[in-house]
């Protein structure tokens, strides 16, 4: 008989296999049940009709031998029926091992199962919204392509489909890759003079390229960046006159300096000519120019220029320094200030070689549902965007009313995938790439990342149920793609055992990252939940905890 005193909903199942290895794991376990002391008689069959592994065994109820059987639906592989399955009891889970005709990723397994679904309507329809949808790679090309042929688009909130934008944007730009100055070195060749500078005047173009402007949109892969002005409610209005900007309070001092600079040289070439008057006039001019303003409006004439009517102000003593030199000035000060080390950043991930001490990140929230959308850089202490940019992050955020629609160009990013992609993208050994998450705040570690490997598929579910009368359609179930990673919830550590990862970091050369609190602390909630999805036994190595991440299907 079949036992009724347990119900086989409370039995968990996940299939998992591995890049290039044409076998499939099962793993099935009860936090109540110890297989290898109360299952007796473990045996297995394979009903491949029904897409159904059937498991069974006997356990002792009340002195009496009870029969147990679970249902697991098999995922849409190729297995060999020829090849008996491998079943075995642990202390806390069941496992199962099919052999299969090909690995998950050969290139005829898709091709098969294209075939296999041609006359499914129904299921090659969920099958094409799942891949394309949720599976595609995310990348920024893709979305830059989509958002352009919608022609206009507003932002929403994802969590309460607030609108974010006064008016929708059609101006959409592909950010360069952030590599910008490597590969511009590489391909043209560090050196000033090289090929007329062009090394340098593609820097000056991915400069220029950056800057935000009112009514565009920046995309790269995990945000987009829009003008503070294109947001609804004109939000920062409050503090524009309080909070200086960054690139402005720079281009006035180099202004200023370069103004210095001209009048040193006439002075100097008055005491060579001991034109007494024209010496005292220049000293007068000196002084009424400080060489180190600490703020001066742009559109105050006591500036060296007013950079506000785009010419020179009549009325300064500097004015004869012609527009060239404020290009040269201009492009300088984009240069020093936010592309010498690279941009600013896309306010999700920072690397080490984009933190500033002028800079500090600020969350930027929903203001109807306070759900955190993104973030801008601003200067110390400030309130309103350095660059004027703010960063939207797109698993945040919608472009349309309707967040699960496939209208929301945006449906399929996640904090996981965009994690991810990133961790993929930066990764030189995938058998063993090591990060380090810090708090973007206080730069503190928060979260340990060990990749074991990029190329998983798993999937996950309840066992069902075997009642009389209760069996029903077996579901249809597939692998998704994931990576396999080793964690540590650096958070939860002492202070000693966080300088331990800190030197573990330095000694492994791990890579380092930065974030927001509340983005890590959900990442590694997520990170918690996916471990879950395997026995106790099995969730744990070399002292971290074993999970996975949801990756795109070509990552």
């Amino acid at each position: 008989m079949v036992s009724s005193l347990k119900s086989p909903r409370q039995w968990r199942f996940t299939w998992e296999t591995l890049a290039h290895l044409p076998t499939l794991r099962l793993y099935l376990f009860d936090a109540e049940t110890n297989p290898l002391f109360q299952c007796s008689k473990l045996k297995s069959s394979l009903n491949l009709e029904q897409s159904l592994l059937l498991v069974n065994w006997i356990e002792e109820i009340d002195n009496r031998p009870v029969d147990f059987l679970l249902r697991i639906p098999v995922p849409r592989v190729l297995v060999d029926p020829g090849c008996p399955v491998e079943i075995r009891a642990t202390e806390d889970h069941i496992e199962a091992k099919l052999v299969m005709i090909l690995p998950v990723d050969h290139p005829l397994v898709s091709d098969f199962d294209s075939i296999l679904i041609l006359g499914n309507k129904d299921y090659c329809q969920e099958r094409e919204t799942s891949d394309s949808a949720l599976l595609s790679p995310l990348s920024s090309d893709s979305d830059f392509k989509r958002l352009s042929s919608k022609g206009s688009v507003h932002f929403c909130c994802k969590s309460c489909s607030k609108k974010l934008t006064k008016e929708p944007l059609r101006n959409f730009v592909e950010m360069p890759s952030v590599n910008w100055r490597e590969a511009a070195d590489n391909w043209f060749g560090s050196c000033c003079c090289s090929f007329g500078g062009i090394s340098e005047k593609l820097v000056y173009a991915y400069a220029n390229s950056y800057s935000c402007t009112e009514g565009t949109c920046l995309l790269d892969n995990a945000s987009i960046t829009i003008c503070k002005e294109d947001l609804l409610g004109n939000i920062f209005s409050a503090y524009d006159e309080k909070e200086p900007n960054l690139i402005g309070e720079t281009v006035t001092s180099l202004c200023c300096e370069e103004k210095n600079k001209h009048v040193n040289m006439a002075t100097e070439a008055t005491e060579a000519t001991e034109a007494t008057a024209e010496h005292e006039n220049t000293n007068d001019r000196i002084s009424t120019c400080p060489v180190s303003p600490a703020y001066t409006p742009l559109d105050q004439h006591d500036c060296c220029i007013d950079l506000s009517q785009g010419r020179s102000a009549s009325t300064n003593p500097c004015a004869s320094l012609n527009k060239e030199i404020l290009r040269k000035i201009i492009a300088l000060e984009i240069d020093k200030k936010t592309f010498k080390r690279g941009p600013l950043g896309n306010g999700f991930m920072i690397n080490t070689f984009n933190l500033s001490n002028d800079i500090e990140w600020v969350e930027f929230v929903c203001s109807n549902c306070s759900s955190l959308l993104g973030a801008y850089p601003s200067s110390k202490n400030g309130f309103t965007p350095a660059d004027g940019g703010v960063r939207l992050f797109k698993h945040c955020i919608s472009t349309c009313m309707s967040v699960d629609s496939d209208g929301n160009i945006f449906r399929r990013h996640t904090l996981p995938r965009a994690f991810v992609d990133w961790l993929l993208d930066s990764a030189t050994d995938e058998l063993s790439f090591r990060t380090i998450v810090k708090d973007l705040g206080t730069k503190a570690p928060m979260l340990q990342i060990v990749l074991l490997t990029c190329k998983a598929w798993c999937c996950t579910g309840c066992c069902l149920d075997t009642k009389s009368g209760a069996e029903g359609p077996v579901p249809k179930i597939n692998l998704l793609p994931v990576v396999k990673v080793l964690y540590t919830d650096c958070s939860l550590l002492s202070e000693a055992e966080s300088r331990k990862k800190e030197e573990w970091a330095t000694k492994n050369q791990a890579n380092e990252v930065y974030m927001m609190a509340c983005q890590i602390r959900e990442l590694t909630q997520s990170l918690k939940l996916a471990q879950e999805t395997l026995p106790l036994s099995c969730s744990s190595l070399q002292g971290l905890s074993l999970s996975s991440m949801e990756r795109s299907r070509s990552g």
